[in-house]
């Protein structure tokens, strides 16, 4: 019964329910073709004297009684059972529930509007807050009650801000279909369904704190001091360490080369490298194939690269719901990754073995990189880079979140434990892997 519902009702309901004696209907034994009237009033009444064992005399072994305060519904009377049992042991005794009024006439369904009292010291029986109902009945032809479904009062009253919330979610629903119904939550769907959501709201409150509130160290993105805009950008012109390797070797600058602290430097090409191999990762991510590659998956992984993970929580949220996004049985997003990308290609080599490169170069920059900053001076700047500059500390939350992305969807891929758990170098192994594998 509903939240409230559990609970009990009176004995002296406004359409008479008295005390039962044996030869009233409200006897729980139930004669074939009974008006369900009378098996509803006999069912509130030993309900309220805490007869449970009557109570479930009424009901049909194979009954479905929804309480649409929880989830699922209790189905068979053994459910039943435990649930009576459970709401007997949370509830005060002295709750019960008044009938204000139920239909007539018909044999095999019956609806009752309810409200629930409770006992006051000084006033007798006072109703509870919040404690109205109705319910609705349904009996088979032995006149027992195979179906139940409960409503009760919501405490809060949203008014018209209800009726927007439908025009917002309306198209949605309209995409997804039944999968868009809560009650499926426990299907495969419905959980993709749940996950999108918290991944949703994980990306929001990610540029939320992240890029615009005053929790983390360092000024928020719409303060970034200008010195360090400047060293971005030197970064990004050094960006995989081509510029400076293209002046020492070459004595070819196209744009500046100028120097920062290695450790900043070694950290932005670091989650660079491994921001580039979740290009082919999302080719193959069997909850993104489905997603248009050059509509969804390439412009995410481009803002990636330049943003990291304002917009990689996105794709996370896109891969689980791909449906949104096509019609069923296209093919059309398969065919439209380029042919170096695609599975067993020179493109996905070229990858896997510039990341990885890109990467142990970046660690042995940070150690040693521009010999003039001592093992102190690269300590000391992390240190102090963490506790106070957002971009850096950011950074450094980008490589914990990006391990977790890894771990979800090879984990989706069946690679290997190893594979999934180690940071960049697990996703290089399996970049490299299926390379090998294609070739054979």
């Amino acid at each position: 019964m509903g939240s409230l519902r559990r609970l009990q009702v009176h004995s002296h309901s406004r359409i008479g329910l008295g005390r039962c004696r044996p030869q009233d209907i409200c006897r729980t034994h139930v004669a074939p073709r009974a008006i369900a009237k009378d098996v509803l009033t006999s069912y509130y009444d030993n309900y309220n004297e805490k007869r449970i064992d009557k109570v479930l005399e009424l009901f049909d072994d194979d009954v479905e009684y929804q309480d649409l305060i929880y989830q699922d519904a209790f189905k068979g009377k053994q459910e039943l059972e435990a649930y009576f049992k459970k709401i007997g042991e949370l509830v005060p005794k002295d709750i019960r529930f008044v009938v204000d009024d139920i239909t007539e006439g018909d044999e095999n369904k019956c609806g009752v509007l309810w409200h629930v009292e409770i006992e006051s010291e000084k006033e007798g029986m006072v109703e509870l807050p919040f404690s109205r109902g109705v319910s609705f009945y349904r009996l088979n032809d032995q006149g027992r009650i195979i179906f139940a479904r409960d409503i009760v009062e919501s405490p809060f009253k949203p008014g018209e801000s209800s009726l927007g919330g439908i025009t917002a979610v309306a198209p949605l629903i309209r995409k997804l279909g039944r999968r868009a119904n809560p009650s499926n939550i426990s299907t495969p769907d419905g959980k993709n369904l749940l996950q999108a959501g918290l991944m949703l709201a994980f990306a929001t409150g990610y540029i939320g704190v992240v890029l615009l509130s005053d929790l983390p160290p360092g000024s928020p993105a719409y303060m970034t001091d200008p010195k360090d805009l400047e060293r971005i950008l030197h970064e990004s012109y050094n960006f995989f360490y081509v510029n400076m390797f293209m002046g020492d070797w070459f004595g070819l600058n196209i744009v500046p080369n100028v120097a920062e602290h290695p450790v900043d430097e070694g950290l932005f090409n670091f989650i660079n490298a491994w921001s580039l191999m979740f290009l082919p990762l999302w080719i193959d991510d069997p909850k993104g194939k489905s997603l248009p590659f050059w509509g969804k998956r390439f412009p995410a992984w481009v803002g990636t690269m330049f943003l990291t993970n304002v917009f990689l929580p996105f794709y996370m949220v896109l891969r689980l719901i791909p449906d949104l996004y096509l019609e069923e049985n296209d093919t059309k997003n398969e065919q439209e990754v380029p042919d170096a990308l695609q599975d067993g290609q020179g493109g996905r080599l070229a990858i896997g073995i510039l990341s990885t490169t890109v990467a142990l170069v970046s660690m042995a920059w940070i150690a040693v990189g521009r010999p003039e900053y001592s093992a102190a001076d690269r300590l000391d700047f992390f240190m102090t880079s963490f506790s106070s500059n957002r971009v850096f500390w950011a950074f450094c939350l980008d490589a914990v979140l990006y391990s977790v992305w890894q771990f979800w969807i090879l984990s989706d891929l069946k690679a290997p434990i190893y594979q999934r758990v180690t940071p960049l170098f697990g996703m290089a192994a399996w970049l490299l892997g299926t390379q090998n594998k294609s070739a054979k």
